[in-house]
């Protein structure tokens, strides 16, 4: 009777892809860096300042200079609203991206890697469902974030 017409399953689904988008955003970021700064992992908090800005400095021109409407398009009236508004790349999935394999990294641990990959799939996954983004957005927020992690691991050897 619960399932009747799968309702309970699309609710449960709508609602998980939809909160979980969040993770991907800024605050939650921030946040991150944050609770690594407290519990003592400054090298892990400065990492990932480091890899918001950059990502930051990527995205912001490709967005500026390559402008590409969302699924569901958004209107802007200024530079700002339209860097906001475009959808490539995924700047969600970029942050989750490298704020995985970060932790990944750092902890290495079966039960981080797997959590991290899950939500790093989730979001992405999200992102697509709600209509914010394409999934050729979200593969290339994936690649930058990759790449992102390198530069920033490379950067720390030396």
């Amino acid at each position: 009777m619960i399932f009747k017409n799968n309702k309970l399953i699309q609710y449960l689904f709508h609602k998980i892809l939809s909160e979980s988008s969040c993770l991907g955003n800024v605050i939650f970021y921030l946040f991150f860096i944050c609770l690594q700064f407290v519990i003592g992992e400054k090298l892990l908090s400065f990492k990932l300042v480091i890899a918001l800005i950059v990502s930051y400095l990527i995205i912001v021109p490709i967005r500026l200079l390559y402008y590409k409407d969302r699924p569901i398009q958004q209107q802007y009236n200024n530079w700002f609203e339209k860097i906001e508004s475009s959808s490539f790349p995924s700047m969600h999935a970029t942050r989750i991206i490298f704020i995985a394999l970060f932790f990944i990294n750092y902890y290495k641990n079966i039960f981080v890697t797997i959590l991290f990959v899950i939500l790093t799939l989730i979001i992405g996954s999200s992102r697509i469902y709600l209509k914010k983004h394409f999934l050729s957005d979200v593969i290339v927020g994936y690649f930058i974030g990759i790449i992102i992690f390198i530069g920033v691991e490379i950067l720390f050897k030396f």
